[in-house]
């Protein structure tokens, strides 16, 4: 099957911004800053929790993630063969952020956390893709027709 020019674009955007994720993570951890105050500002945080500050043990929430990636990935095969853009895109962005977050629990047990904006829980990039991602796919959702 011969990439499209498209595809080739997609595919390189989705490099960088999974390359950027470990880049700024890997910065943060080498070279942590103090809490700054303020609107928005970068810090350093280790995260041992799930989304939404779940306590849940390591030997549990990585295999548990690793398999919800392998059907995310299989969704994003799915959506590549069937020239569905939105499922592709929504897919493929939850997929990256999920296995950034999934390489910092298997690289230090925790997520590298690093953005603190006041009104909000302290986040990463990966976390944005995945609601990005997420937000991308509810209309697929809630629309059936265009998923298949």
């Amino acid at each position: 099957m011969m990439l499209t020019i498209r595809t080739t674009v997609w595919f390189s955007i989705l490099i960088c911004l999974a390359s950027a994720d470990r880049l700024i993570k890997e910065f943060i951890k080498i070279y942590p800053t103090s809490d700054q105050g303020g609107f928005f500002y970068l810090s350093y945080y280790p995260n041992e929790n799930l989304a939404f500050g779940l306590p849940v043990p390591s030997w549990f929430s990585i295999p548990l993630i690793a398999l919800v990636l392998i059907f995310i990935f299989y969704l994003i095969s799915l959506a590549y063969y069937k020239n569905n853009y939105q499922l592709f895109a929504a897919t493929t962005l939850i997929f990256i952020g999920g296995i950034s977050n999934l390489m910092d629990r298997l690289l230090y047990g925790y997520i590298i956390d690093f953005m603190h904006l006041w009104f909000l829980p302290i986040f990463n990039l990966a976390d944005i893709y995945l609601l990005v991602g997420l937000l991308l796919l509810i209309p697929l959702l809630t629309n059936k027709q265009h998923v298949s």
